[in-house]
């Protein structure tokens, strides 16, 4: 293995100083020498250690760690295929050239394949489902979710050796990270785009739907048609989100590329698949503790939480005795995620109606528990 410029200096040194300043120093008993040679001890230990640092970021970074992501999670990616039915055709039955179709990810063995609901949103139609070993079947559509823009199909005699795909809890998402996005843009399957975590949004509008989406995760890796269902990835082939929609003028990948974050497809999952067929909730709006929001609610100014922007009337936080301006805390007695208010939310959404939740919160008087039992999402 080549050895580091730095690391080939660090040893130079070390040879000048065991050879020249430390043997003067201990025979002379020279103070100078004996500090230069402290020093210079110093110098080296750091020089050596920043030197290994950089090594192994740069075996880290290097293209099998995309190769590995690759290797992991494409079993697990499936290219959709929709076609419009002919109502009308001469021959019944027969599939129209008109269509689209996009990416999608296998979530169990039973067949069950999350992907976006406007890649099958439409007129009547089939859809058909490609595997990455080249195997096609035929799909059929169990439910869809306009607020998220996500979709479940399902295939029949799914193979028992597939490969299903592993998620990573949203809220340890970080900007900066290396992602990789797999896909089937304009229909070139097992596409492979990298990029990195651009941002975390909140309270943005899906352009595909022109439905509020809390929270997204922004990519700069290359996203175009095709790519919506498809997942993006960590190193370790993890998906942290579903590809779903991009910002352009020109329809193209201009580097801003939107998904939804891995933890509300898993929560989508299992609603649209039956598992869960309430939706939690305690009736309050949230928003990340702000210099602004801490001053206004003369909350601490080392606060770390999820203040209370506003509250439901007679609502479940309202009845537990939650009030406007209250913070809660980060650090709460549940095992709930609050990074971030989107997380939150989606975490009281999982909940069991009529749980109760314990929630630590800050406020002006002081610090105390608030126990909520958990409602029924109503009906927007």
């Amino acid at each position: 293995m080549e050895v580091h410029h730095t690391e080939k200096m660090g040893f130079i040194l070390t040879k000048t100083i065991f050879n020249v300043f430390l043997p003067y120093s201990l025979k002379e008993g020279d103070m100078r020498y004996k500090c230069l040679s402290i020093v210079a001890l110093t110098i080296i230990i750091s020089l050596v250690s920043n030197a290994s640092a950089q090594q192994d970021e740069r075996q880290y970074l290097t293209r099998d760690s995309y190769k590995n992501a690759v290797r992991i999670a494409l079993p697990s990616v499936v290219s959709i295929r929709v076609r419009l039915i002919l109502p009308y055709s001469p021959v019944e039955g027969k599939e129209s050239p008109l269509g689209g179709g996009g990416s999608g990810v296998i979530i169990d063995r039973e067949g069950y394949i999350l992907t976006n609901k406007h890649v099958i949103d439409g007129s009547v139609r089939t859809i058909r489902v490609t595997l990455s070993d080249g195997q096609e079947f035929p799909a059929t559509l169990k439910g869809k979710s306009s607020d998220t823009d996500l979709a479940l199909i399902k295939i029949e005699n799914m193979p028992q050796d597939i490969r299903v795909a592993e998620f990573r809890d949203f809220s340890t998402v970080e900007p900066g990270e290396i992602v990789v996005a797999i896909g089937s843009p304009f229909g070139l399957r097992e596409t492979v785009t990298k990029g990195i975590v651009s941002a975390i949004r909140v309270d943005m509008v899906n352009p595909e739907t022109n439905t509020p989406i809390h929270a997204m995760v922004q990519t700069d890796a290359a996203i175009n048609s095709g790519n919506s269902g498809g997942p993006l990835l960590d190193l370790d082939g993890k998906v942290i989100g579903i590809n779903t929609f991009i910002l352009s003028r020109t329809g193209g990948s201009v580097g801003l590329g939107f998904a939804i974050p891995a933890n509300v497809a898993q929560i989508v999952y299992k609603e649209l698949k039956g598992e869960k067929k309430t939706q939690g909730w305690i009736g309050v709006q949230t928003q990340k503790a702000t210099r602004d929001l801490i001053r206004v609610f003369g909350l601490p100014a080392d606060a770390s939480c999820l203040v209370v922007t506003a509250i439901v009337p007679d609502g479940p936080a309202q009845k537990a005795g939650l009030k406007q301006g209250d913070c809660i805390s980060i650090k709460t007695t549940d095992d709930l995620t609050q990074t971030d208010p989107m997380s939150f939310e989606w975490s009281i959404r999982d909940y069991s109606i009529d749980s109760v939740i314990s929630l630590t919160v800050v406020s002006r008087a002081g610090i105390r528990t608030v126990r909520i039992v958990v409602e029924e999402k109503p009906e927007q």
